[in-house]
């Protein structure tokens, strides 16, 4: 227990120890002892007024820049003063900051600047090459730049700098940029500087400031600077702005070589010329501000038009090129391109029209020319003999006239050139769309094409005047599967709208057309008044109905899409369903009379055409078209749709005789 109390009094006392030392160490006391805050180091700078010293700040513990005034005239310890006073208002981080001004022992005055490393402008241009580089250019732009801004802050406190040369500007390697030595600096509108006695040393003209009878750095100099009686204002510190820029862009001092600007190589001509604006001898025709300077030096790194070169509309067309290199080059591009094949694209078609003229001039003209090669011309007839049959079926008939024509154009082909297979196999194909089966199948043999010959051998017996339904059905159902579908449809046409004209018969042909041409669907409803074919996931044409009439059509749940509504004779329909099938658009059906048409969950993008058809009632659920059509016409009654659709027509069709259903849900 004792020796618990023992160690208990040993902590406290080492306790009161450490206490009292801190107490003797403490910041407090070390800085109420210092009588002597600034401990000189070493000389750094020198100019025509002050001395600059690395000093220790023994206050704040950190090394500054420590300048003490050179002379004791009293005018130019006023100056020296005025210059600490007056930066210190100049808060920018491109200006030198003061920390602290005062007397010193030897009762000279001297003032605390942030202590900066790097070199002065001056060395680093010294170091550089006379004719720069591009990267070197902009980095000079840039310091350039920031002198520019310090210098417009300065005039916006109404203060003039006076003395701008590349030793008054320091630089590091980080880029930062600091404007110092505001020596002779004055107030805009103030009075003139007073004057010296003093003649300046021989050892100051050359960037030393000129302390006498004028105030200044030769070749900085405005030429209203050396006159003692002119007010100085911002012109005068762009015209200083002017010749340092000048000596950042050759190396030498604007008076030293006044053309040199001129010759350099490497310099764009904007910079030259905002270089001679700011250098103009007379302050009018100078950037009147410093700010104005800066939006030039951003226009031209921006590629605009800028204030010291004459605005010509040439000028300003490749200002905007350059600009825009990109899309002028993709421009110019595509133009040529486009120029490229519009004139490949006439060039073929005036080919092409040359060439038919030539064929249809040959053809009226054949008893008046005698053709240089038969075999060229048999080649010619088989080629629009294979137009003819391509183009025997339009939409809604059969150009029976087609196949005479081409046919007789293959006998002359046939005659000039006996073994020509290609007009022989066509001719064998147009023979089977005359229902000539024999004639068609003697081509098929004499073309070597036993495909075709096997398929049609077994009908030879056949012919137009005595073929029967089930005869054709079979006929169209061997072109089906031989894959020819340009034959099939062929066929098919053909015993539409040429072999067959009873109604029984239309009705019996149609319903083996539908089964073949669709993948024998297996639900088909075909009866005087009604044709269905809903459900049939794989139905995609009704060609086969293109000459019947009927009152019920159903095309629901299909692969139907809206060319085939153009084989819809009938102009008088009780009911038409096309409900989901990819029918999207209803022009084929203008102009018919619909008592009910369902149209829910097609894909039709617009309701306009329905205005040109007499129509009852309408089911539109699933629609996404706009509905205003509706509400205007003038013999619908009821329009079935789903909630959305609900809430949009009841509004616009509360003054009318129109009745909504919403749809019912499907169970």
């Amino acid at each position: 227990m004792e020796q618990n109390e023992d160690a208990y009094i040993d902590a406290f006392d080492q306790a009161v120890q450490l206490r009292n030392d801190l107490k003797t160490k403490s910041l407090f006391n070390e800085l109420k002892e210092n009588k002597n805050r600034y401990h000189l180091i070493k000389l750094i700078g020198e100019g025509a007024v002050k001395k600059v010293y690395l000093a220790q700040d023994t206050m704040m513990d950190r090394q500054v820049a420590y300048a003490e005034i050179k002379s004791d005239i009293p005018l130019l310890i006023e100056d020296f003063l005025k210059e600490a006073r007056l930066t210190s208002t100049l808060e920018h981080p491109y200006i030198a900051p003061i920390h602290d001004v005062g007397i010193n022992s030897s009762e000279k005055p001297f003032f605390i600047m942030k202590l900066y490393e790097g070199e002065s402008l001056l060395e680093f241009l010294n170091k550089s090459s006379e004719q720069t580089s591009y990267s070197d250019l902009e980095k000079r732009l840039d310091i350039f730049l920031k002198v520019c801004e310090a210098i417009s802050f300065a005039h916006s406190k109404k203060v003039l700098h006076l003395d701008i040369k590349p030793s008054n500007i320091r630089i590091n390697h980080h880029g930062e940029v600091l404007l110092c030595d505001w020596g002779i600096a004055r107030l805009i509108y103030d009075d003139p500087l007073p004057e010296s006695h003093d003649e300046p040393h021989e050892s100051l003209i050359s960037e030393a400031t000129m302390l006498g009878v004028i105030r200044g750095t030769p070749g900085y100099m405005a030429p209203e600077q050396k006159n003692k009686d002119f007010r100085c204002d911002e012109r005068t510190d762009v015209y200083g702005l002017g010749a340092l820029f000048h000596k950042m862009l050759t190396g030498s001092n604007y008076e030293d070589n006044f053309e040199k600007i001129i010759q350099l190589e490497h310099c764009p001509n904007e910079l030259k010329e905002i270089c001679k604006k700011s250098l103009s001898e007379k302050p009018l025709e100078r950037y009147q501000t410093v700010a104005k300077l800066i939006k030039d030096l951003h226009f031209y790194r921006e590629g605009l038009v800028i204030q010291a070169e004459t605005a010509t509309l040439s000028l300003i067309l490749k200002k905007w090129v350059i600009r825009h290199k990109l899309i002028v080059t993709l421009s110019f591009a595509y133009i040529t391109i486009l120029c490229s094949i519009l004139f490949y694209y006439f060039y073929q078609l005036n080919s092409e029209r040359t060439k038919l003229n030539n064929v249809v001039q040959n053809l009226h003209d054949e008893r008046q020319e005698k053709l240089t090669s038969e075999k060229l011309q048999a080649q010619q007839y088989y080629t629009l003999a294979l137009e003819a049959y391509v183009n025997a079926t339009s939409k809604y008939n059969f150009r029976a006239g087609n196949i005479r024509l081409a046919i007789e154009m293959l006998d002359y082909s046939i005659k000039v050139i006996p073994n020509y297979n290609d007009a022989l196999n066509l001719k064998g194909k147009l023979h089977l769309l005359n229902f000539e089966l024999q004639k068609a199948l003697d081509y098929f043999k004499s073309s070597n094409n036993s495909l075709y010959y096997d398929a049609f051998q077994k009908f030879n017996s056949y012919s137009k005047e005595t073929i029967q339904v089930t005869q054709s059905l079979k006929l169209i159902e061997s072109a089906r599967n031989i894959l020819d579908k340009r034959l099939l449809k062929h066929l098919v046409g053909q015993a539409i709208f040429y072999i067959y004209n009873d109604d029984h018969d239309l009705r019996e042909l149609a319903k083996g057309i539908l089964r073949i041409t669709n993948s024998n669907a297996p639900k088909i409803i075909l009866t005087k008044d009604t044709l269905d074919v809903s459900h049939n996931k794989h139905f995609k044409s009704i060609y086969g109905v293109a000459r019947l009439n009927f009152k019920e059509v159903n095309l629901s749940h299909t692969n139907l899409g809206s060319q085939q509504l153009m084989y819809l004779k009938s102009t008088h329909l009780n009911t038409l369903n096309l409900s989901n099938t990819k029918v999207d658009h209803l022009e084929y059906l203008q102009d018919k009379s619909i008592h009910h048409l369902d149209i829910q969950n097609c894909k039709i993008t617009t309701l306009t055409p329905i205005e040109n058809i007499q129509i009852h009632s309408i089911n539109i659920t699933g629609i996404k078209a706009n509905l205003e059509p509706l509400t205007n016409h003038s013999s619908l009654k009821v329009i079935i749709c789903d909630s959305s659709q609900y809430s949009i027509l009841k509004e616009s069709t509360q003054e009318k005789e129109l009745t909504l259903k919403l749809t019912t849900p499907a169970r």
